[in-house]
């Protein structure tokens, strides 16, 4: 008999068993050391019942059709000896649950219960992964304490690994989900310290989530609560002991602290259990390394494992918690390399006879995968292959562009890298059905329909790709980084819905919805939305959300890309209902995120953007871990932040996305080089320009080595450094690092592109600094000629006219500059609003060349609408102590309240003392109100 869980000890003590069941528990305990120990620490700490407690109050059953606070009973799933499991009906939400009733009276009544389990339910709140059951509700009802989880139909760990015969490979891999599970609870805070192979679920889909969470600790880890009646008060747990005695680590057993090592030993203990067929007995001396004479599988009941395997468990098996790894993710990661290692490295050096005789040996009780599960490179044959890469090339020379042959190389190597990770799932989906069997047929024909809806995007993307167009050519490493991944499609959230998947007019419809996303990536906006809308509206009238999720996400890319902030903005929340009318956590967070970036980035609402981010991670959280959709969220949680003025918030953000994409994508990866260019600018935003041109130069590294010294990319990250250099005064190194993104954007874009106007922009900033304001005029009115060309306004052609009217105030010409900075202001309207914050900018400037034209009075007005709009949409706070300072000035001088203007001027002074590098606005002001002393009273 295996060592009983937790219910038969309490079952045993409360007198419940009965017959042969007391026979076989007290044979047990005349065998098992272990289970003595327990059965006697039980009977130690038992409690005896309250005076108004009854002496036993076994598990109410639930008749079908009854109700339990709002959900509707179905039938029975379970019982022990400390709660009954039902299947239920949540009508609110429309879904079956897995319905648990815990018995108050074992744990201190119902009060106690309920603030236990409320407390623990906020700890589960925390654990949101594929590999971990979710608590949905806990609540109180006839006086009973329920607990509502996801229901899966599936059977334990347990039972699946010995309904059949399963190879060892088969077993681990199973584990390691349960191990990812364990992982992401440990990297929350949260110990389960009961796992077993019985607290493991394995679904249709042939995923395993960790259940019964309930003996979890979080915060730090601590001793082990004496397992009396309030320590066994879990949420799933049904007995008294905190762990199961043949799965509990030694540190357990004594009482010491408990943590995340401590579930590691009893995954190894399971997992062992599963591969060599008995529990796993811990020798009389510390474990220190792989012992010498290793524990051989049980005759009969086991299978054959390797012995790197076996050394990975003893390791994990440790008596002492410090000779463990230092992670359950370290120990996934061992897992995972000796799976993924080539048998031909275990023979190198080896004679030819004596590895084959190893092979032989190796191979003993694991059978290779059958023929049917091979790779086949005919799969992609005419979508990616020798000749596909040899046309993507020719049309890449074709273009003549100077960086065509450095970017040819990295789109060609990221295809055949994403190629690879394509063959691989389709082997990997085929085993799981099978070799392994612990998939369905049917899913195995939903995981490889999406695989095929993947290759049909890798052929679409190809053949854009291959057109060698300039935009295109110029685009392509983001085209290629941009495919959908294949690992994806082992997620069910991401495999089509019910409808969607088998229908020509919706394979059509994703086809065209790829493509308008590579458009986007071309700066084919215009296309793009087009495309895009077209399938959305198909989507729409067929019912298909998942579709008119990812069609209306790449409309909102593609107004972004037109600076339509506005349709932008509609277009993301019609991608993020229909993402959860499909129930794709996945897509609804990408759209939460689209949305983020936009409100702070273009329509500047922080407060909202920083909401918007807040659902982002809540979506995030449903989903799973996605280290690389993590750091796309920390992008647009930075450019939250910054929005708001918290340039601390968005450094620390940017660190954090670059330290993941480091890790996680590869270097050719648009999204690190976006990361590091935005981790640059906030360093120069908190005014620590050495680090900003740390990071510039580093991006710059990438960015030529994976696309070419002379990629608009470059550019764009030489105008970032230039600015920076000229801001530390090295005008040498910043003259040089503008003109080189000048000469780029006109070798590559010609003189009308808008890349051009920005370069034109950085060198006419540069000339007004080092004080050649004709050189300056000069290139602001090249700029401007640029964008006055564009078919529609462009915002940045205002901060153009703003800083071009700063230059000609300087000049004395201040008529000049107000009809700029009019003209600056209709742009802004036309393109952004009346009420985004920079429009307080412009009307502070149209304040200040009243004010230079000695018509102080007419300046008070637009400084009046500078500063409400700056109180009422802070931004940055010295554009509205700059505004206060302006209207105390106008105020004073046009013979307004100079009470008033004193404390306007007083206000900012105190802001410009609270802000860096604002030492010589505070000496202005500061100096202003030295001269301008109200009149003595009376």
């Amino acid at each position: 008999m295996d060592c009983p869980d937790d219910s038969t000890f309490a079952a045993y003590l409360e007198g419940a068993l009965t017959g042969t069941a007391v026979a076989g528990f007290e044979a047990h305990l005349d065998g098992c050391d272990a289970c003595r120990e327990a059965l006697a620490a039980l009977a130690r700490v038992a409690v005896p019942p309250g005076p108004d407690e009854p002496e036993s109050a076994a598990p109410r059953l639930r008749a079908r059709g009854s109700t339990c606070g709002r959900y509707l009973v179905l039938d029975v799933r379970g019982a022990g000896g400390m709660g009954v499991v039902h299947t239920a009906y949540d009508p609110e939400l429309d879904r079956k649950v897995a319905l648990k009733l815990v018995r108050p009276q074992a744990f201190g009544g119902a009060a106690h219960l309920r603030e236990r389990l409320t407390r623990e339910a906020r700890v589960l709140a925390r654990i949101s992964h594929p590999n971990v059951v979710p608590i949905y509700d806990v609540g109180e009802a006839d006086g009973e304490v329920f607990i509502a989880m996801e229901l899966v139909p599936g059977p334990t760990l347990a039972r699946w690994q010995t309904e059949q015969p399963r190879p060892w490979r088969a077993i681990v891999d199973m584990y390691l989900q349960a191990a990812r599970g364990l992982a992401h609870a440990h990297a929350a805070g949260v110990v389960h310290r009961d796992f077993k192979p019985g607290n493991a679920l394995v679904g249709p889909d042939g995923r395993v989530r960790v259940v019964d969470f309930g003996l979890a600790v979080a915060g730090e880890a601590g001793p082990v609560e004496p397992p009396g009646r309030a320590a066994s008060a879990s949420l799933t747990a049904t007995g008294a002991l905190v762990g199961t005695p043949a799965y509990m680590a030694p540190e357990q057993w004594r009482g010491a602290a408990v943590d995340a090592r401590s579930d590691q030993y009893s995954f190894c203990a399971a997992l062992w259990e599963a591969l060599a067929g008995a529990p796993y007995r811990l020798p009389d001396t510390t474990w220190r390394g792989p012992p010498a004479p290793e524990p051989a599988p049980a005759a009969g009941g086991g299978r054959a494992f390797p012995r790197w395997l076996r050394q990975v468990l003893l390791r994990g098996l440790a008596d002492e918690p410090a000779a463990r790894f230092p992670t359950m993710a370290a120990l996934i990661d061992a897992c995972e390399r000796g799976l993924h290692r080539r048998r031909g490295t275990l023979l190198a050096g080896l004679g030819a006879v004596l590895a084959v005789v190893l092979a032989i040996f190796w191979t003993r009780g694991d059978p290779a995968p059958p023929q049917l599960c091979r790779d086949d490179p005919s799969r992609l044959a005419g979508v990616w292959d020798g000749e596909a890469a040899r046309a993507l090339r020719q049309g890449f020379h074709a273009s003549n562009l100077p960086f065509a042959a450095t970017v040819a190389a990295t789109t060609v190597a990221a295809l055949d890298a994403w190629a690879g990770r394509w063959h691989g799932e389709r082997r990997a989906a085929c085993e799981a059905t099978r070799v392994y069997g612990h998939q369905t047929e049917a899913e195995l024909a939903r995981r490889t329909a999406c695989l095929d809806e993947r290759r049909a995007a890798l052929r679409e993307r190809v053949r854009l790709l291959q057109t060698g167009e300039r935009d295109v050519v110029e685009a392509a490493v983001a085209i290629a980084h941009d495919l959908p991944e294949p690992a994806a499609c082992r997620d069910p959230t991401a495999l089509a819905p019910a409808g969607e998947g088998d229908d020509d007019d919706a394979r059509r419809g994703r086809a065209e919805v790829d493509r308008a996303a590579a458009l986007v990536q071309a700066g084919r906006f215009a296309a793009a939305e087009a495309g895009a809308e077209a399938a959305g509206a198909t989507a729409r009238v067929r019912g298909w959300p998942g579709l008119a999720a990812a069609a209306q996400r790449v409309v909102g890319e593609a107004r972004q890309g037109l600076a339509d902030a506005a349709r932008a903005e509609e277009a993301w929340y019609q991608s993020l209902w229909a993402a959860e009318a499909a129930r794709d956590d996945r897509a609804a967070t990408r759209a939460w995120i689209g949305v983020a970036a936009l409100l702070a980035d273009d329509l500047a609402r922080p407060d909202e953007a920083r909401r918007a981010v807040a659902h982002a991670r809540a979506a995030a959280a449903r989903a799973g871990d996605d280290p690389l959709l993590g750091a796309e969220l920390e992008l647009a949680a930075a450019l939250a932040d910054r929005s708001s003025g918290d340039f601390h918030g968005a450094n620390a953000r940017l660190r954090e996305a670059v330290a993941a994409l480091t890790r996680h994508a590869e270097p050719a990866d648009p999204r690190l080089l976006t990361a590091l260019r935005q981790y640059g600018r906030s360093f120069f935003d908190l005014g620590q320009h050495e680090a900003a041109v740390v990071e510039y130069r580093r991006a710059l590294a990438l960015a030529e080595q994976h696309l070419g010294t002379d990629h608009p990319a470059v550019a764009d990250l030489a105008n970032n450094l230039g600015t920076t250099l000229l801001d530390l005064r090295d005008v040498a190194g910043a003259e040089a690092e503008l003109r080189r993104a000048l000469a780029i954007d006109l070798r590559v874009h010609g003189p009308l592109h808008l890349s051009t106007a920005a370069a034109f922009a950085n060198l006419a900033n540069f000339e007004l600094v080092r004080g050649d304001f004709a050189r300056a005029e000069q290139a602001y009115r090249a700029t401007l000629q640029i964008y006055t060309r564009q078919p529609q306004p462009h915002p940045d052609a205002a901060k153009v006219a703003y800083n071009f009217s700063m230059l000609l105030i300087n000049s004395q010409r201040a008529a000049e500059a107000l009809t700029q900075l009019q003209w600056a202001l209709q742009v802004q309207r036309e393109t952004l609003g009346d009420d985004h914050p920079d429009t307080g900018a412009y009307l502070t400037g149209i304040g200040i060349a009243y004010t230079e034209l000695g018509r102080p009075a007419e300046a008070v007005a637009p400084l009046e609408q500078a500063v409400a709009l700056f109180e009422r949409r802070p931004r940055d706070a010295r554009y509205l102590a700059a505004a206060r300072n302006e209207l105390a000035r106008a105020l004073w001088d046009g013979g307004g309240d100079k009470a008033r203007a004193r404390s306007l001027a007083e206000q900012a002074a105190a802001t410009f003392r609270e802000t860096t590098e604002s030492e010589r606005m505070l000496r202005e002001v500061e100096t202003w109100l030295a001269a301008h002393p109200l009149p003595p009273r009376g």
